[in-house]
């Protein structure tokens, strides 16, 4: 199977921005977008972060999503996003997938929006399991409701077990 990541870079920026720019998605996930000069400065620094991994999701030659891996508040988490025009493609499984193959760094933590079905699906079945709930203020005070989900170590021996030798 094609790769669908490949590590983010300055000219994604852009298109990154329409994704977070799209009210559908936001609503989805209870974000307000950033300006533009804010979510650049944001990027900037992520881009510049070595202990964040950042990866663009590609489809063809087309980018259509990001996947993020950071530390918040002791505990590191990873996040994904792709545009609305290429939701139901299974993409965001196939990214998040990709990802874990390569970062056995565990536990791993998701955090989705209780809002966003579709996101849940894709994280569980990535092996995340939910482990509690917690709620979330954004940059307009509004509240959202989200589930936290953990991939433990369990679940990183039983992949590198699965996973076929290679030569």
């Amino acid at each position: 199977m094609k790769r669908l990541l490949r590590n983010a870079v300055k000219a994604d920026i852009p298109t990154f921005f329409r994704f977070q720019s799209d009210p559908e998605s936001n609503r989805l996930v209870g974000f307000v977008p950033r300006t533009r000069p804010d979510f650049e400065s944001r990027w900037a620094r992520i881009l510049a972060d070595g202990e964040i991994e950042k990866k663009a999701i590609v489809e063809g030659r087309s980018v259509v999503g990001f996947l993020v891996c950071f530390m918040r508040d002791g505990r590191r988490e990873v996040g994904y996003w792709i545009d609305r025009a290429h939701w139901g493609k299974g993409l965001a499984s196939r990214a998040l997938a990709e990802f874990l193959i390569g970062y056995c760094r565990r536990p791993l933590y998701a955090l989705v929006s209780k809002s966003n079905d579709r996101s849940l699906r894709v994280a569980e079945k990535s092996g995340f399991r939910r482990v509690g709930e917690q709620e979330s203020t954004n940059n307009a005070g509004l509240t959202t409701r989200l589930f936290v989900l953990e991939l433990g170590a369990d679940r990183a021996a039983k992949e590198r077990v699965a996973e076929p030798p290679r030569f």
